[in-house]
């Protein structure tokens, strides 16, 4: 009897959760963008409150067209529009994937970036071979390219081990171990 009444709170709950949130959306045409009129997040993307409980709108719609998704799971709008609600327009994928199609777009944040492309990068591809070119153990070793190119010693050090810059090959005559 209990099960029942606990089973038939849910269901009513579901529903409630779900009514407000489709009355939330601009439902259009099946292949047209659905749009979310409610609240917003920082980035620009749908948020919507139910219970004192906060849900990104794309992941809710998915999970209220198909299915509950576990927690690893992300939902990708592949029209790109960030309000965009249609099921339709909404897939299953992983973080992997997302950053690697965010890179290849070209909008990933600085520190997501390799190389020179990292806004708090200091070197450039070609500093970074001149220094391991330039270090000589005990004659001309990390502190003096430290002060030639304007960085750390520590910089320096993982540079030349192959720490910092790993795609680059490395050649180093350094055999100290890399730091994890």
């Amino acid at each position: 009897m209990k099960r029942n009444r606990n089973r038939e709170t849910l269901r009513s709950r579901e529903k409630d959760l779900s009514r407000l949130f489709w009355s939330r959306v601009n439902i259009g045409k099946r292949n047209e963008c659905w749009k979310w009129t409610g609240g917003k997040n920082r980035g620009g993307y749908g948020r919507f409150f139910f219970e004192y409980r906060a849900y990104s709108v794309h992941r809710l719609a998915y999970e209220l067209a198909y299915r509950k998704l576990s927690q690893k799971t992300l939902v990708k709008q592949t029209c790109e529009n960030r309000l965009c609600c249609n099921p339709n327009h909404l897939i299953e994928t992983n973080m992997k994937i997302v950053q690697t199609s965010m890179a290849e777009q070209g909008i990933t944040r600085g520190f997501a970036q390799r190389g020179e492309k990292n806004a708090s990068a200091k070197l450039t591809k070609k500093q970074v071979l001149e220094i391991r070119k330039l270090y000589i153990p005990r004659v001309f070793g990390y502190k003096k390219i430290a002060n030639l190119f304007g960085v750390s010693v520590t910089a320096v050090g993982d540079v030349i081990r192959g720490t910092w810059w790993k795609w680059i090959p490395n050649k180093s005559i350094d055999k100290r171990e890399a730091r994890a």
